[in-house]
């Protein structure tokens, strides 16, 4: 076993407060960081398994240089993330990659992973002293096609000094990987290695209301979430079952956002609640509680909140086009695949697995086991460290 395991990348100390000494306890807790759920549930799950994690992360809440909190099996090394995305962005990240790069000459393990192409990857491979895996959460060109600025540009211009690094590669999907390969002409051998996905311990699910349906999407309100279309949805599915309700749960999905203002015009606001951010309890309910799973988003390069909705054993409609969506939801076997952008489509498919308890049933008894196979804490954690003995392996 590669001991202790080096980890890089954007995470949150504020979650990972309760594996440190007490002492640190109340700093971490008072420290969001750049939250990274995926490498959060990461560290999380290695932790589980008896290893020793130091991770190196960085945090906008330090002013005063960088913070190291321990604990019996965790240390986090923090450095200064600079609130503002033109201040980092004028010398492409700089401080932020330097950050990582002396955390990291503080750190015993023998291969460091760096997640996501950009300042930890940099940060990682300007070291020099060790072998780096670096996972691949996202493709560059895919991220600026949909966010057109000047500061994604950046993160591509990374991606791309990164591609010309010597690094072991893994990717969260077989759709990132392809992307990467395209994108960055890198023909290197890319390991498919999924996000960490929390299984609950019992699959059973509460009953549903006698009252009304529920179909719940988590998401955020930008744009490429698409969740406009889902609202745009329910005006047909309210046509025939009137005993439905829409529950929005994420970033801005708020009453004073413009999609409320739009489900008012559309004459659905009534049969939709905005939840906003809810916290882990909250949204856990909400899995058990709904019926049925939509995703709307145009592109997923893993669908992180499908895939926590497939392990409550929810049936899922997403989209056919989105990224690795289809591959999670095995090409329609553990879920049904939809035209996102075609609001009669997402309706006509809802409609189907509303009046269909038995389909329901079955589709999310595959997907719960899908899930299980592939994102179970014990899975992810053993194909890492068999691509950190690799890496090691190919160093020496």
């Amino acid at each position: 076993m590669i001991d202790p395991i080096v980890l890089a990348g954007p995470a949150s100390p504020q979650r990972l407060a309760k594996w440190l000494d007490s002492e640190d306890r109340e700093r971490a807790l008072a420290t969001p960081g750049l939250g990274g759920p995926a490498l959060t549930g990461l560290v999380e799950a290695f932790l589980e398994t008896g290893a020793a994690v130091e991770l190196v992360t960085l945090a906008p809440e330090l002013e005063d240089g960088p913070m190291i909190l321990e604990g019996p099996r965790l240390r986090i090394l923090t450095g200064c993330y600079r609130p503002r995305a033109r201040h980092r962005g004028r010398d492409f990240l700089r401080q932020e990659r330097r950050g990582v790069r002396d955390l990291l000459s503080q750190t015993s393990g023998s291969v460091i992973n760096a997640h996501w192409p950009y300042e930890f990857a940099l940060g990682a491979t300007s070291f020099r002293k060790r072998p780096v895996v670096v996972t691949l959460h996202d493709a560059p060109l895919t991220v600026l096609r949909y966010q057109p600025d000047a500061y994604r540009a950046i993160g591509l211009a990374m991606a791309a000094a990164t591609r010309l690094r010597r690094v072991t590669l893994t990717a969260v999907s077989a759709d990132t990987a392809a992307k990467w390969r395209k994108q960055m002409l890198d023909r290197r051998p890319i390991r498919i290695i999924p996000n960490v996905v929390p299984i609950p311990t019992s699959k059973t699910r509460s009953v549903e209301s006698a009252e009304h349906r529920v179909i719940l999407e988590v998401a955020s309100d930008s744009p490429l979430k698409n969740v406009a279309a889902l609202v745009r949805a329910m005006t047909t599915i309210l046509s025939t079952n009137s005993r439905v309700r829409l529950i929005l749960a994420g970033p801005g999905l708020t009453p004073d956002s413009d999609l409320y203002r739009l489900a008012e015009q559309l004459g659905v606001s009534q049969s939709i609640d905005f939840c906003g951010e809810v916290d882990r309890a909250r949204l856990d309910t909400l899995f058990r509680t709904a019926t049925v799973f939509v995703h709307a988003s145009r592109e997923e390069s893993f669908g992180m909140s499908i895939a926590e909705a497939m392990s409550f054993g929810l049936p899922v409609v997403g989209g056919k086009s989105s990224g690795d969506v289809p591959e999670l939801l095995d090409d329609g076997r553990a879920g049904v695949l939809v035209d996102t952008d075609d609001a009669a489509s997402i309706a006509a498919a809802v409609s189907s697995l509303l009046e269909d308890e038995g389909r329901r049933k079955k589709l999310g008894e595959a997907a719960r086991q899908r899930v299980v196979s592939q994102c179970s804490a014990s899975a992810v954690t053993a194909a890492y460290l068999d691509v950190y003995e690799q890496a090691a392996a190919w160093v020496r």
